[in-house]
């Protein structure tokens, strides 16, 4: 499924046309006899001039869905057609005039013709009819899409901003399941860039995640996430035995959000640093692979793999692709620089935490990693120069 085509004319609803794009891609892959490249890969060719054939060959891919989006006021046109990757064939096109209210109805009707265009099969091989989201309020839907779009960057500033309007969502729809888990993953990924502490984590998320639960018990999002959150091998204070029963319910759950590359992101670190099982962890990555060949993060989570196996050279070679797909990603500048301090070369390593830290200059734990080296050389000017930014930053920190 490729990004839907912002056709508006305004680049503030940029979000809509990816909105609207991502709840497709998660309809369809509720399909259980069809395998959809996840999204991540699929926003990888956004605003690239590529053909068909490239795209169906580096995602394996059969078919391609591809189109438009016009919003005017409360007006919405959806172009949208479904492609033959082979010969080009244009299996079914459709065009939808609606107002923004019916927005939801047109999802479920671009979702169901592209099964029935696939094969008849695909809809009468499911259990459930797909569904979209949980709310049929416009206004929170876009707050929602809003959210999504800066949760995705993935930065300090962006994640506030994200939150913010994940609460604007649940203001106006307070059972909207997928703001809920959208919020509870805000506070997962601030709890991992060192915004918040793991008990404010805690407090913030699960709550959100029983309420889900207790909406839908079988919504396998909201047990990975809960679970993701309650074994992370830094924070966790489960029992090792205890710990091994999630992560084994977790990684479970896979096959049921096999896009979600961050779950399973949790899982590759819990069998690397939690049970150091890191040749398991490479075949969890594999598998996600399959459906999310352009994932950065899924290259990056094979370099810790390697470099827990010692093996620094396949190592770098999986962050030098990491790095060809998101270039200036600060993690992956760090864990370059890992790599080098595991090679015993401080040198090059500082080199490549300097770029992380000019990269992502509000992140202060890459700049207490600086902070550190030049403290253990006996640099201690220098130390100084980082560690005092590090306390401007965040004086709290431990």
């Amino acid at each position: 499924v490729l990004p839907f085509v912002n056709m508006s004319g305004d680049a503030n609803n940029e979000y809509f046309s990816d909105g609207l794009t991502e709840t497709l891609l998660h309809m369809l892959a509720q399909l259980p006899e069809l395998q959809v490249a996840a999204r991540t890969s699929s926003f990888a060719f956004k605003g690239k001039d590529a053909g068909i054939a490239e795209i169906s060959k580096t995602l394996g891919v059969a078919h391609v869905l591809e189109g438009s989006v016009q919003k005017a006021g409360n007006q919405v046109r959806v172009t949208a057609q479904l492609i033959r990757a082979d010969d080009g064939f244009h299996v079914w096109s459709q065009n939808y005039d609606r107002t923004l209210d019916d927005i939801f109805a047109i999802q479920d009707e671009i979702a169901n013709d592209v099964a029935n265009a696939l094969g008849s099969s695909l809809l009468s091989a499911a259990d459930q009819p797909m569904h979209g989201v949980s709310t049929t309020n416009t206004r929170a839907y876009e707050d929602y899409l809003k959210g999504m779009e800066q949760q995705v960057i993935y930065s300090y500033t962006s994640l506030a901003e994200a939150e913010g309007h994940f609460k604007d969502a649940l203001a106006r729809d307070p059972d909207f399941a997928e703001a809920k888990m959208a919020l509870a993953r805000n506070f997962n990924l601030k709890l991992s860039t060192g915004l918040i502490e793991y008990e404010e984590a805690i407090a913030a998320a699960l709550p959100l995640l029983q309420q889900v639960k207790e909406q839908n018990p079988d919504e396998p999002l909201a047990r990975a996430l809960e679970l993701a959150l309650l074994t992370d091998y830094q924070y966790t204070t489960m029992s090792p035995d205890e710990r091994h029963q999630a992560l084994a319910e977790m990684r479970a759950l896979l096959p049921y959000i096999p896009g979600d590359t961050w779950v399973r992101s949790q899982v590759v670190r819990n069998l690397i640093y939690g049970e150091d099982k890191p040749q398991e962890a490479l075949e969890v990555i594999q598998a996600g692979l399959l459906s999310d060949p352009l994932s950065a993060t899924l290259h990056s989570e094979t370099a810790r793999a390697y470099r827990r196996l010692e093996r620094f050279d396949e190592a770098l070679a999986a962050l030098d692709r990491a790095m060809e797909l998101e270039p200036e990603n600060p993690n992956f500048l760090s864990q370059i620089g890992f790599v080098h301090e595991d090679l015993g070369d401080l040198t090059e390593a500082l080199v490549w935490f300097k770029r992380a830290a000019q990269a992502d200059p509000r992140d202060h734990e890459l700049v207490s990693e600086l902070a550190f080296w030049f403290f253990e050389l006996g640099l201690t000017e220098e130390g100084d120069q980082w560690a005092s930014r590090c306390y401007a930053m965040a004086p709290q920190t431990a």
